[in-house]
Formats: structure tokens, C-alpha cells, sequence
């Protein structure tokens, strides 16, 4: 995840949740708190779904009310959207 350097981040706080699948990253534009998140989920991921960390990252943002941003990849296959199997990841929805 690259954020200009003009902008106020803070990357330390967010390394707390970090790991090798998933980035987070808090930044401040217009005196608004942001958190942003890029997770990859595996064919063979065998934790619990949102991942741990994933969950830790949005609870510690919400009683903030910073906005938070998600994006990734959670290998959910469906065959309405042209995969030939479908798995239940397709089906997850993510609750508090």
C-alpha cells in the first residue's frame, strides 16, 4: 500500500494487524481519520472467516468512527460469476 508522503498516516498503529495477508494503514485527510485494509484470503484458509486480525482492525475503528475502506481477496467462487465450482466464501456475509 503506497500513501504519499504529504499526507498524515500512521502506519506503526495499523502494523499491529498487519501481516503477510493483509496490509492496514491509518491516514487523515481533511482532519477525517481513514482506515484502510487490503486482505488476501488463500484457496486453503483454514482460520476463521473474516480473519482475526481482519475483525481486531474494524472493531478498533468503529468506536472512532473513522471511515474504513476494505479490499481484497477472499478466493469466493461462484458459477454465476463463471467459476466452475462454488465454495462458501461466496456466501459469507461479514457481521460485528
Amino acid at each position: 500500500m503506497i500513501v504519499w508522503r504529504t499526507i498524515k498516516h500512521d502506519s506503526v498503529v495499523a502494523a499491529n494487524f498487519s501481516d503477510g495477508d493483509l496490509t492496514a494503514v491509518s491516514v487523515e485527510v481533511l482532519r477525517r481519520s481513514f482506515k484502510l485494509a487490503s486482505f488476501y484470503l488463500a484457496h486453503d484458509h483454514q482460520g476463521s472467516l473474516p480473519p482475526d486480525n481482519l475483525k481486531d482492525f474494524v472493531r478498533a475503528a468503529n468506536p472512532r468512527n473513522d471511515f474504513i475502506l476494505l479490499g481484497g481477496d477472499a478466493n469466493a467462487h461462484h458459477a454465476q460469476w463463471g467459476s466452475s465450482d462454488t465454495n462458501d466464501r461466496a456466501f459469507y456475509n461479514i457481521k460485528n
